[in-house]
């Protein structure tokens, strides 16, 4: 951790196996020492399960080691700009449980920025419309994607497609 308190903002890659605690308690001691880290749950075949409990914990993605380098460089950069990436081989191991990939799970304000982002805004011209700083507008973005199991902005379009969000 004394590195991690080191860099400005990262992304950690740990196998859920090797946590040296729970992963509630990982994501804890990562915010303690650098509020911008994240955690990816670099997850084998067999420990499916211990990734969801990494994701549902707040880690910001869980990636499959079986996966090709390019997706976990992708996984990489969308966690460390801020978004949350969930290997699509987990998402249907997530939407089993009953808080992830529900809609009523989401307050209004986190529909809101969801159908804007699905809409192409951004999170400036979002902020502006509900007279929110920038940030707050990417936490909403941030909570509404992990209530959903949602990685990607195309997922996000997806989801809003299927939900008439965007007619």
């Amino acid at each position: 951790m004394d590195l991690v308190a080191q860099v400005r903002t990262c992304a950690v890659l740990i196998d859920p196996d090797f946590l040296p605690a729970s992963p509630a308690d990982f994501v804890q001691s990562l915010a303690q020492a650098n509020h911008e880290c994240r955690g990816i749950a670099y997850f084998s075949p067999s420990a499916r399960s211990s990734a969801a409990a990494c994701v549902q914990a707040g880690f910001g993605g869980a990636v499959s080691q079986l996966l090709p380098i390019e997706d976990l460089v992708e996984a990489l950069r969308t966690v460390f700009l801020g978004g949350i990436y969930v290997d699509s081989g987990l998402v249907s191991a997530l939407g089993n449980d009953d808080h992830v990939g529900c809609l009523d799970s989401l307050s209004g304000r986190e529909q809101f920025v969801l159908e804007h982002v699905a809409r192409g805004h951004s999170h400036k011209e979002i902020a502006r419309l509900l007279a929110l700083s920038i940030k707050t507008v990417e936490t909403y973005k941030l909570r509404g994607t992990r209530k959903l199991g949602l990685s990607r902005k195309s997922s996000i379009v997806e989801y809003a497609l299927r939900n008439d969000w965007l007619s």
